[in-house]
């Protein structure tokens, strides 16, 4: 709750906590995601405001998300509104939705998400946002007290919600266009995609081509001090590595490589990861030839790279495996592939991408 209390305050009749559903099991359904949320406990006219400065114009953004739920016994207020601000301007928007969902229905576990088309905001430069709060009554709340949950609020690009999440063509229409389109690739295989090169300059760069091998590794991206350094048994393929990409290689047998969080720490939205991996064992293929892994602890096995990413949860990191620990973890999120067939990725060099928004 300290942590909390210095980037959002309390106004009014606020009282503000830390939701920690692991280390009070009494939160096990009042957070979303992750393992904590925001309990917003209210007294007649209350508010929390986020101590903020923010571009949200940036990245193509345009949606603010919210998720909210009622305590089980709780008692609505006559109002609920976000409001936001610029340093001179603001500007106020109350829950479009029944304020009914701020105490909780017969039957579900009370979640409610609140979608905010940023787009119609007028006389709030949205490049330069200096107020973001939450608050509860119209000026004449009463005594009204309750508590609510608020857990992951988002900035996102244009994208589908509600029933037409499951858009395929991308116009948020639900038809037989979508159908089509699914219908046009399916049984296809062996398709032929022509990559180009990123418009923008990567971050972090490793090409594994450093004179002096051992455990560092350099940054050939834009970020000044993006250096790796190889965790575990450090095995480098110099004598004979595959031809393709270079003089000499990393061998992911028990080789991760760990990246400053600070290098990324600039990423705010989505990201994407590539590499190239080349498939050769001695023995029997390994069940998953290639993984896409975010972890929160940097414990798992057979890393091929771990970046430092922050993804939503603090400490939260992005790896791409080949092998490794897949029991699943709570806030881990895997994507394994197994390809039909082993000669799909032994004895050439495969390209990987992963992107997290």
């Amino acid at each position: 709750t300290t942590a909390l209390l210095t980037v959002w305050n309390e106004a009014g009749g606020a009282d503000i906590a830390l939701a920690d559903r692991v280390a009070d099991i009494n939160y096990q359904a009042y957070v979303d995601d992750g393992d904590k949320a925001m309990k917003f406990n209210y007294a007649g006219d209350s508010s929390t405001a986020m101590n903020i400065s923010a571009d949200w114009n940036k990245d193509g953004i345009e949606a603010l998300r919210l998720r909210f739920r009622p305590a089980q016994d709780n008692i609505k207020s006559n109002k609920l509104y976000v409001t936001i601000g610029d340093g001179t301007n603001s500007t106020t928007l109350d829950y479009p939705e029944d304020l009914n969902d701020m105490t909780m229905p017969v039957l579900g576990n009370g979640w409610q998400t609140w979608n905010i088309d940023l787009t119609v905001i007028s006389g709030v430069d949205l490049n330069n946002v200096q107020l973001f709060k939450i608050g509860v009554g119209n000026g004449s709340a009463g005594g009204v007290t309750g508590n609510l949950y608020f857990d992951e609020i988002r900035l996102y690009v244009p994208r589908c919600i509600g029933g037409y999440a499951d858009d395929i063509t991308g116009n948020c229409i639900a038809d037989n266009f979508d159908i089509a389109s699914l219908v046009s690739w399916y049984g296809r295989a062996d398709q032929t995609i022509t990559a180009s090169a990123p418009t923008a300059a990567p971050l972090i760069k490793y090409e594994f081509e450093d004179d002096e091998f051992g455990t560092n590794v350099t940054n050939l991206g834009s970020y000044v001090d993006g250096n790796g350094t190889v965790l575990g048994t450090v095995l480098w393929g110099d004598d004979t590595p595959p031809t393709g990409h270079g003089s000499q290689c990393l061998i992911t047998t028990e080789s991760p490589v760990s990246i400053p969080l600070a290098s990324v720490g600039t990423m705010t939205s989505e990201y994407t990861v590539t590499v190239w991996a080349y498939g050769e064992w001695t023995a029997a293929a390994p069940d998953y030839q290639f993984i896409l892994y975010s972890e929160s602890m940097n414990t798992a096995s057979n890393a091929l790279v771990v970046l430092g990413v922050p993804i939503g949860v603090d400490g939260t990191t992005l790896g791409v495996y080949s092998g490794g620990d897949l029991t699943y973890q709570e806030g881990h999120h895997f994507t394994a592939w197994t390809p039909q067939d082993d000669l799909d990725v032994w004895g050439q060099w495969n390209h990987y991408a992963a992107t997290k928004d």
